[in-house]
Order: C-alpha cells, then structure tokens, then sequence
C-alpha cells in the first residue's frame, strides 16, 4: 500500500470519480455516479496500483440464489470445522457502491476486502465462521429494483438468503454478525429495521452517510439490544456523520467507547483499557484510525477496513456477541434498607447472572458477584462498601447461558424503584388523565393527599428511565416525549401510584 502513487499523479477523470465518490455522503447520489461510471472505472482501477488486484480464494465459492425467479449471484465461505456438528457464527456482507450495478465477474474487484478480509487463515483460526457476499450486480440495479439494501427486493433477498443458510448449514442463529463497506456500511445501520430479530452485532465499516436517518433509527430504539463497532478513517469525509450517530446512542444514555481518536480529540485507548471495556460487555465502540493515506481518498475510504479486521481485541469481541432478549432478566427493585438488595426477574432460572457496579459516570464498572439466575436477588452489601454507593451509582445484571455467552441486560440507578415497591409503601388510587394523552398528564389527587410531597418518573418498558422531576399543579408536562408506551410512576415518602400510559402526536 505505500507503493501508491501521490493523487497528483492520478488521471483526471479517475480522480474526479475519486473525489465525487469520497465527498458525496448522499447514498442516492453515490450509486448513481458509480453505476454510471462502473464499466469504466472498474477496467481502469484494476488496472492501478490504486486498486490492486483481488484474488478471490477457491474456498469462497460462487453460488446463485433463486428469489423470486430471479438469480442473484453470492459467494459463500464454509469454515472446515463445520463439519464437527457444532454451530458457527455467520457473517452477512454488503458490498458497497463499487459493486452495485457491476457485472458478475467484477464482483470484489475492488473494496473486496469488506468480505475477503473474514476469509483470512489467522482469523479462521481463531473464530471459524461462515462468510456470506451477495451481489446486486447490473442489471439487477437498472430494471429489476434491487437499488440498494434499503430497497425491499434488497430486503426480502436478505431474509430469504439467510433463512436458506440457518436451514441448509450448521449456523448459530443468535450468531448472526452484519457488517459492509461504505454503501454497505448504510446498509449495515438500516437492515436491521426492517430484519428484526436476526442480528446480534452491526459492523458498519466507512459508512457512507449516517444521521439523520440513522439518528432516527436510534431514536425509534433499534439499537437498544444490539451492539455495534463501527470503524473509519479520520480523513474519509463520511466519518463526521458516523460520529454523530454515536454521539446520538450517548445522547439516549448509553455507554459509548471511541478507541483512537473522535474527530478532533485524540483518544488513543490502550489495548488494556479497551479489554476492560470488552470484559464489562460493552456494546457500542467506535475506532477511527488517523494513519496517512498518501492524499489517496480511495485509500482512506478502504484501508480501515484490513486494519481493523486484524485486530485481536476487535475480534475478541465481535465473536462473544450474541442475540439479546430484551425480556431475558430485568430488574425489578432496590431497596436501600436490606443491604441495598437488588431484586429482579430472569426468564431462565438455570443460566447465570453477574452483579455489575458503578459508583459514579467517571469511576471503573466493577463485577460486585455472580449467582444462579434463579435466586432473584442479590445483596449490594458487603460487597461493596456502602460509603461507595450513592444517587449516581449504577448497577447492571448480565445474564448468560451454559456456553457462556451473554444474551440480556439490565441496568439500574440506585434507589431507583423500576416495577415494584417494597412493603413499606402504600399503593394508592390517583387518577392520571387522560389516557392515550399528547402534552400534558393530569392527576387527580385525593384531597387528603395533597399535603403529599410527590415525584414522578416515566420508564420504557424496557425499564429505561425517560423522565423525572417533581409534580406541579397535579400535573406532568410530556410535550417532549416520543408517542409510545410508557410507565409512569408516582412516589411520596409513603405512598405509590403507578400506571402504563400511551403517548400520541
């Protein structure tokens, strides 16, 4: 790679196809210039030292799936190990606007490594997986609607070509990892809206474009059981947009870990800090390499792309990821006076739970114990010394299965009471109107309880806290809540109310 030649160098009208293709974001834009120019650009590219020669191993093998009457062409890698009988994850690939519209013997020539770089012997060793590519190749794009992965021919081929691998390979379907370069990194954020329930990590990889449309997905909660590692070049414009995207997951409450760098700041996370990281099973990691690119934007929009998918640590954690249950445990109360005793629900009893907790935003997560999820509860104290624990603290139950994998979460800040109360409070009758409401709940307090000093709360039902504060003239102002379904709840130092509430335009 140090053999390019400096973009001076570069033909004209080879560089201006660089240029539009390294600074338009906008995903329709995009593939139309590379479809339109794709019959020359691909000849004179393979060509180049830009964009060297791709040899496509005999293992990844060519195959056509019939949808619809259609045949779509893809390439398929089966691990060797899959004969033994056990289940093995399953990578899902989208190439990116190079490929769109390009004939079926061009497939991978250029960007390949999006999907080649999985193949590699050290990381099959490692982590064997199936390895999955198709091509929406011209003139699928033109005349028969397959114009993107957003598209819903794009959608349904998507669906159909995996459910076809989960019934005819030996493929762990709460294994199913999707990743794809630049117009398959857009596609990487958005398939999982319309495919639900199929993936348990996204691996967008130079994305071409970002917010809003990805923010609003954010905001809809897609990505509330799902975990993602997106990777980029600081100097591929598209990246600024990905940056948003995880500053918006931070936004809505989560943790979120840049490895090297976010924009401007300089990060530089150690491997030790990012294995700590990976040990707490944080889901959401964003790494921005900032490596020259020989002022060749082709470079920096394809070479992060090899590098990340070499890395240990990134592979240590791509492959512990496994499908979330969003009801699979849940907590259900803690109670300062017993020890801070958390109390929770688990659908399995017979798998295992770990007791994380954090004393503040700014302080390490620590494993405070670990117990049959079938207990259902677990004593915060001794544990941890009750002077660390405060307002801010934090604790999170991770629950896994025999194989040891982790397939739910739930957190809680203490003192937080999410679905239940202890004893000692008294549930009352408050009236809340009216129901579904659009700006404002009224309450209608019994007379004898206003003397009453009352707090609110508003929970998802996922047990996410939304909105707090204290209640004014009988009423909760909700203007700027999302319409949904929510939980609210009332609390006074003796008594509680609590109520599902909908939430319109």
């Amino acid at each position: 790679m140090n053999s390019l030649p400096p973009f001076s160098e570069i033909k004209p009208l080879e560089k201006t196809i660089l240029i539009c293709l390294h600074k338009h974001h906008d995903k329709n834009i995009l593939i139309l210039m590379a479809v339109m120019l794709l019959p020359w650009w691909q000849t004179s590219m393979a060509q180049s030292s830009l964009c060297p020669p791709v040899v496509i191993p005999d293992t990844f093998k060519n195959y056509e799936f019939d949808h619809n009457g259609v045949a779509i062409p893809y390439r398929l890698f089966t691990p060797d190990t899959a004969d033994d009988g056990s289940k093995l994850p399953l990578i899902v690939a989208l190439h990116g606007a190079e490929n769109f519209g390009a004939v079926k013997d061009q497939f991978l020539i250029c960007a390949g490594s999006y999907a080649l770089g999985w193949l590699e012997s050290p990381l099959q060793q490692r982590y064997p997986s199936y390895v999955v590519a198709p091509h929406i190749f011209n003139p699928l794009f033109f005349e028969e609607g397959y114009n993107g992965w957003d598209k819903e021919k794009s959608l349904d081929l998507l669906k159909k070509l995996i459910d076809h691998l989960l019934f005819t390979e030996r493929i762990d379907p709460n294994r199913i990892y999707l990743t794809g370069h630049s117009m398959g990194g857009i596609g990487t954020f958005t398939v999982p809206g319309h495919l639900k329930d199929y993936f348990a990590a996204l691996v967008p990889m130079n994305t071409a474009g970002g917010c809003p449309e990805v923010c609003e997905r954010a905001d809809d909660q897609l990505y509330d059981h799902l975990s993602i590692w997106a990777v980029h070049h600081r100097y591929d414009d598209a990246n600024s947009n990905v940056r948003a995207v995880f500053s918006k997951l931070e936004s809505l409450g989560n943790e979120v870990y840049p490895t090297h760098s976010f924009g401007d700041e300089i990060i530089n996370l150690s491997e030790a800090e990012i294995e700590e990281r990976i040990d707490e099973h944080q889901r959401f990691f964003y790494t921005e390499y900032r490596y020259p690119c020989n002022r060749n934007p082709f470079f920096c929009h394809t070479s992060s792309m090899d590098t990340i998918l070499r890395d240990t640590l990134f592979q240590k954690w791509l492959f512990r990821q496994y499908k979330k249950d969003p009801e699979a445990i849940a907590i259900t109360s803690i109670d300062e006076d017993y020890n801070y005793t958390i109390r929770w629900e688990a659908k399995t009893a017979s798998d295992g739970v770990e007791v994380w907790f954090r004393s503040n935003t700014k302080s390490k997560w620590l494993m405070a114990g670990k117990v049959p999820a079938g207990t259902g509860s677990f004593n915060l104290r001794p544990a941890v010394a009750e002077r660390n624990i405060r307002l801010s603290s934090k604790v999170r139950l991770v629950v896994f299965n025999e194989d040891h994998f982790v397939y739910g979460m739930s957190e809680s800040r203490i003192k937080r009471i999410v679905s239940d109360m202890p004893d000692k409070y008294e549930r009352t009758g408050i009236l809340s109107h009216p129901n579904p409401a659009t700006d404002v709940v009224y309450l209608t307090i019994p007379e004898a309880m206003h003397a009453e000093y009352w707090q609110y709360s508003i929970f998802s039902l996922q047990r996410a806290l939304v909105q707090n504060g204290n209640v004014t003239d009988d009423q909760i102002d909700i203007s700027g809540m999302y319409p949904g379904v929510y939980l609210l709840v009332l609390q006074s130092n003796t008594k509680f109310f609590m109520q599902k509430i909908t939430i319109v335009d």
